[in-house]
């Protein structure tokens, strides 16, 4: 039997929404993978495999400089791509912050439940810890 991963899915989305951008990355049980971020969700595609990692509340990512990479949190499972360069950054940065939660908000606040949503956030009740 398949373990489940909860931050993977090897379902591809029917519609994953536009294509917002596309990068290629090193991910060191993986590889060297392709990166490709639409509205919904970001696929990973290697050699090998396809994986689709949606973009939801409790997905949380951080990213650094030197050297350039990006990390994804969701439960205990945790995934990090190194990226080529600091343009590749910027633009997986600016897309991300508008999709899930910087790592830190669930450090600071805890989510209750969902109260509302609107064309461009949602809105949560929260506890801050």
């Amino acid at each position: 039997m398949e373990a489940i991963s909860p931050m993977y899915s090897s379902q591809v989305l029917s519609n994953p929404g536009r294509l917002l951008f596309s990068c290629p990355a090193h991910r060191a049980t993986e590889g060297d993978v392709t990166l490709s971020f639409y509205d919904k969700c970001m696929i990973e595609a290697g050699p090998k495999h396809r994986q689709t990692v949606i973009f939801d509340f409790d997905l949380k990512f951080s990213f650094s400089g030197s050297p350039i990479y990006i990390n994804f949190e969701k439960q205990e499972e945790k995934a990090q791509y190194v990226l080529r360069n600091e343009a590749d950054l910027q633009a997986c940065r600016e897309i991300l912050k508008g999709k899930i939660n910087q790592r830190g908000f669930h450090e600071q606040f805890k989510p209750k439940k969902k109260i509302g949503k609107g064309n461009f956030a949602s809105v949560y009740l929260a506890e801050k810890l």
